[in-house]
């Protein structure tokens, strides 16, 4: 049963602290706060991880070529040609592999237009499936063709 005396003796320390009991419940107001705040900021960045996570598909394959090292250091990075390419897309020996893209990064390009040129950070070129393997849509415009 709640005595009523409590709650009068209650009510009269906080009107008689009245700063202290402002503070009290300024200082829970921003704790409480802060506590919403930093469990829905980590719970919106692990939501935006997990959708890059999931943009790249899993069942996406990337594979490129590396360094060897051996014993007189660093050798150069084996290339892929065009014959490794068509290796891959060989349906009769990889079966299990739906598409294949190409890629060649290049980070000095210079793109011209009649009297208009512009130098991107970065270029990747490739062929029409990177398109559809990353899963990219255009908001405008076309993606281009093999022609």
């Amino acid at each position: 049963m709640i005595r009523f005396d409590s709650i009068r003796i209650a009510l009269n320390g906080i009107a008689a602290n009245r700063l202290r009991s402002g503070l009290t419940m300024l200082g829970m107001l921003i704790g409480v706060a802060s506590v919403i705040i930093l469990v829905a900021v980590g719970n919106g960045s692990s939501a935006a991880v997990e959708a890059s996570i999931q943009k790249l598909g899993t069942n996406l394959l990337v594979i490129s070529p590396q360094l060897t090292f051996g014993v007189n250091g660093p050798s150069p990075a084996t290339t892929f040609d065009e014959a490794d390419v068509r290796a891959l897309q060989d349906k009769s020996t990889n079966p299990a592999i739906a598409q294949v893209a190409p890629v060649v990064n290049a980070s000095s390009v210079t793109m011209a237009f009649n009297s208009t040129t512009y130098s991107p950070s970065s270029f990747v070129g490739t062929t029409p499936p990177y398109v559809t393997m990353h899963g990219y849509t255009m908001a405008g415009g076309s993606f281009f063709t093999r022609a």
